[in-house]
């Protein structure tokens, strides 16, 4: 056999064992449900059905926007949400005792406007890595990325 055949061969066996060495370690952790995740997205849903609805075209009304949330996409709904909006951020700020956080829900759209949510949680209604960012790092703020459903991977978090 040729020298770049066997070359290409030996790096796609690397690359292949490197993946699944990865893979192994993120995994377990990974696949594990958050479930103050869960409630945490169920609530920025709710919020944001109202929101970007009133922002889409006359065509997509509250209930469309909400079926699209969560994970009926529409294609005519995912079109006009990715079009309208820019970023949607989560910002925990810590509570003086320790005691949970006030939620900021950040929705900026491509126009320049942005539009807010806040909802106070315990502690315990965090998600696990701001609970780590609070108490390892001696964070007093975090802040996450939220992903539509059709963006995130099979099984994966709402939290980029």
């Amino acid at each position: 056999m040729p020298p770049l055949p066997l070359l290409v061969l030996a790096l796609a066996a690397v690359l292949l064992v490197v993946f699944f060495a990865v893979r192994a370690r993120r995994g377990p952790a990974r696949m594990e449900a958050d479930p103050a995740e869960g409630a945490l997205d169920a609530w920025v849903r709710g919020q944001l059905a109202p929101m970007l609805a009133e922002k889409s075209p006359d065509t997509l009304d509250k209930t469309r926007v909400a079926q699209a949330l969560r994970g009926d996409p529409d294609p005519d709904v995912v079109s006009a949400l990715e079009e309208q909006v820019k970023e949607i951020e989560l910002e925990f700020l810590r509570d003086a005792m320790g005691s949970g956080a006030e939620v900021v829900l950040r929705v900026r759209f491509e126009d320049g406007t942005e539009k807010t949510a806040r909802v106070q949680r315990a502690a315990s209604e965090l998600p696990a890595r701001v609970r780590e960012d609070f108490e390892k790092k001696a964070l007093s703020r975090s802040r996450t990325i939220w992903g539509f459903p059709w963006v995130r991977a099979v099984g994966g978090s709402a939290f980029l």
